[in-house]
């Protein structure tokens, strides 16, 4: 792959991979999560917009937004080392390697999405005419656009993740409900028991056979 002097500062690949992970199962484009991640943001948005809302205290959600940065940056380096050290050990079907990939480019591309909000509710706080006066309205309207696109793209890294986990060490399987597990067991026992009296009757049988039977 040829890369030019100003690669590294392309994003297009990042949030090209951050969209095209979001797949269905037959790997066919899930195109109602990808509405929902477009849609959230741009509703919260344009609500806020119309209705005026203005933030009070945009200091506090910026170090909140780079503190979220930081944790969901330091998540992808976590999630790579955990899967350069289990999939040695533990061979992945290529559902589970979608699933690592789809959350690796969720969390990085919320990183980017919360360091862009603490930006600007860092500049938009800076050309206030006064320290106590709410934040600009479109800086509002940014802000939150940008907060609920985080929210989203955090619950989807989430629920790929424990899926991911759920193929690796439990088969796929989620816990059943305290009912299904005792009527799994009930069935169990009624095996068992079946098991056992068709033993039972075997050696009956066996004992009241006579030399001369054989």
């Amino acid at each position: 792959m040829r890369e030019s002097i100003l690669d590294r500062f392309d994003l297009r690949p990042l949030i090209r991979d951050h969209f095209r992970s979001m797949q269905l199962p037959n790997a066919s484009p899930d195109w109602a999560a990808r509405s929902i991640v477009v849609l959230v943001p741009v509703v919260v948005g344009v609500l806020s917009y119309l209705r005026g809302w203005r933030l009070t205290d945009p200091s506090a959600i910026s170090g909140a937004s780079a503190l979220i940065a930081g944790i969901m940056f330091g998540a992808f380096t976590q999630l790579a080392a955990f899967r350069d050290r289990i999939e040695g050990r533990r061979p992945f079907d290529a559902t589970t390697r979608r699933h690592f990939r789809e959350t690796a480019a969720h969390l990085m591309a919320g990183a980017l999405a919360s360091a862009l909000e603490a930006a600007v509710l860092v500049v938009a706080s800076g050309i206030r005419p006064n320290p106590d006066a709410k934040l600009d309205r479109v800086a509002t309207c940014v802000v939150l656009a940008l907060g609920s696109y985080v929210l989203v793209l955090f619950i989807m890294a989430i629920r790929r993740m424990y899926s991911a986990y759920l193929r690796v060490f439990e088969g796929g399987q989620y816990l059943r409900s305290d009912k299904a597990r005792a009527r799994q067991r009930r069935e169990q026992l009624q095996e068992q028991a079946q098991e056992q009296a068709a033993i039972a009757d075997i050696d009956a049988s066996a004992s009241n056979l006579r030399p001369g039977d054989l």
